[in-house]
């Protein structure tokens, strides 16, 4: 029988085990350890036991469905269904049958798309007694505080390739709003572009990096300040804001020391500086740089409509590898 409850502080080891198990779903960071999910969601300052749902079959958890307000200022409160996580392998029988398999399976009674469309359905309801008016699926700034570059690294919404998680959105009314393309550039491959504009560019603004620096508000140091990241800056001239490039090395979260994977946080940059060259002569050092500590490759992300920014990655050597598609319901 198939049952549903909020969390309980007994709940982690059941968590962490639902997640261990889905280690083909894309774009889901795994390996994680136990102590990773306690630390970048369970333990949040503003983690509420009531947006958190669990589906229990006969009292063993086997699905869990997180809502999750945004943490900003906004009048009108935004929320997504940030994670749904269900244990779909076949059962699998114990060796002895007088005793128990350590890790049990779903029975083949459960039929995991009902699960799933009831944990949304409450997902859901939490979100609209809290006043928000749309919710988004899959995590994505700033509607979702907890799951950054733990699912679909920086992407926002969820990778086109997980057809299932997908479905199980639009099924219960999610429509898309946008489609964003992940990029990933291979170091060893990487050669800096070379033109007079980038040559001047490096003789006179050098590039500055930098690994620890104050948080911009409270939910920045709750969402960023347990990432290991590096910010690369260019020197500001007169009367021009300094170009930034923010970006955090996604194996600190899985625990791998290889191959080491960075991920493009946040770039900060003017229309001109894009236009002029400054952005393209900033990545490309940040690169560089990054190809003499042993970092194998850099990932980004850009809106599969934005030709520009596509043509900026193109030149860069990021190569298209995947697509995320941000859906949405009104409530």
């Amino acid at each position: 029988m198939i049952s549903y409850r909020t969390y309980r502080n007994a709940d982690p080891p059941a968590i962490f085990r639902i997640w261990k198990s889905q280690r083909d779903v894309p774009g889901l960071m795994t390996p994680v350890s136990l102590q990773t999910i306690d630390r970048l969601i369970l333990s949040k300052p503003y983690f509420d036991p009531a947006g958190f749902w669990l589906a229990l079959d006969d009292g063993w958890p086997i699905a869990f469905g997180h809502a999750a307000l945004a943490q900003t200022a906004s009048a009108e409160p935004g929320g997504s269904v940030s994670m749904l996580q269900c244990v779909a392998q076949p059962p699998q029988k114990p060796a002895n049958p007088d005793h128990a398999a350590p890790d049990r399976a779903v029975q083949e009674h459960v039929d995991c798309d009902i699960v799933v469309a009831e944990l949304i359905a409450r997902c859901e309801s939490y979100l609209r007694d809290r006043g928000c008016r749309v919710v988004s699926a899959g995590p994505q700034a700033p509607v979702d505080p907890y799951y950054y570059g733990l699912y679909s690294g920086t992407t926002p919404g969820i990778p086109i390739s997980d057809r299932q998680r997908i479905s199980c959105f639009e099924r219960r009314g999610f429509q898309e709003t946008a489609r964003y393309q992940t990029r990933q550039c291979e170091l060893s491959a990487f050669r800096a572009p070379v033109d007079r504009r980038q040559m001047q560019l490096k003789r006179e603004l050098p590039v500055t990096i930098e690994y620890d620096w104050p948080a911009s508000d409270s939910l920045d140091a709750c969402t960023r300040g347990a990432l290991d990241r590096v910010r690369f800056r260019t020197a500001a001239r007169t009367g021009e804001p300094e170009a930034q490039l923010i970006l955090f090395d996604l194996n600190a979260l899985s625990g791998l020391f290889s191959p080491r994977v960075y991920a493009v946080e946040n770039l900060h940059a003017t229309p001109e500086q894009w236009s002029s060259g400054l952005v393209i002569y900033l990545i490309a050092e940040a690169v560089r740089q990054l190809q003499t500590y042993g970092v194998s490759s850099v990932v980004a992300h850009c809106k599969s409509d934005a030709q520009s920014e596509q043509q900026l990655w193109d030149r860069l050597m990021f190569l298209p590898v995947d697509e995320s598609l941000v859906l949405q319901k009104p409530l």
